[in-house]
């Protein structure tokens, strides 16, 4: 049982009293682990609010940078779509002097190895060579019509498309000749 002297109670509550308790080793010991305990909360508080920090300063950097990379990006996009642009150009322009003597030489050379029955009513630039339609009086003809455009210079093998007759004698065909290599 806890006796307690109620007629002094001037001498329990004041401040000698509160002193004479705190200089008591259990207090002591309380004291110091409540200090030890705010000076490691005040620590780390510390510590995450400087890694905060940091991680702000991050990324405005990382902001900062990121619209400096996209204005490059669209820069880049932009010279990419220009890259497509003179691509294409630029095949059009090797098109366009293949056109030339060149073509025309081949143009010749394809009338030139035509037999005299075999007549040309199309000659239509492909993807690597000509594409040829006319009709002939026989299937011998265009027979000998291949065989005499395989001996053409600079061209690959003609390849027969189409051949069909009509109920007359006409026979008309279609064919592609490549060429070997570009001239």
């Amino acid at each position: 049982m806890i006796r307690l002297d109620y007629s002094r109670p001037d001498a329990v509550f004041s401040l000698r009293a509160l002193g004479a308790s705190l200089q008591t080793p259990p207090a002591r010991r309380a004291i110091n682990a409540f200090a030890t305990a705010a000076a490691f909360v005040i620590l780390l508080w510390g510590t995450e609010v400087f890694r905060l920090t940091s991680a702000n300063d991050r990324l405005e950097s990382l902001e900062a940078h990121y619209d400096v990379v996209a204005i490059q990006r669209k820069e880049t996009e932009t010279l990419v779509a220009r890259l497509g642009v003179l691509s294409l150009l630029q095949s059009e322009v090797a098109e366009v002097r293949l056109s030339g003597d060149s073509r025309v030489a081949e143009i010749v050379d394809v009338g030139n190895h035509l037999p005299a029955t075999v007549f040309l009513e199309s000659l239509q630039p492909a993807a690597n060579g000509w594409r040829l339609a006319g009709h002939a009086t026989s299937i011998d003809q265009v027979g000998k019509a291949v065989v005499s455009l395989e001996q053409m210079q600079g061209a690959g093998q003609p390849r027969l498309r189409q051949v069909h007759t009509d109920k007359g004698s006409t026979v008309e065909y279609e064919l592609d000749i490549d060429r070997e290599a570009a001239k």
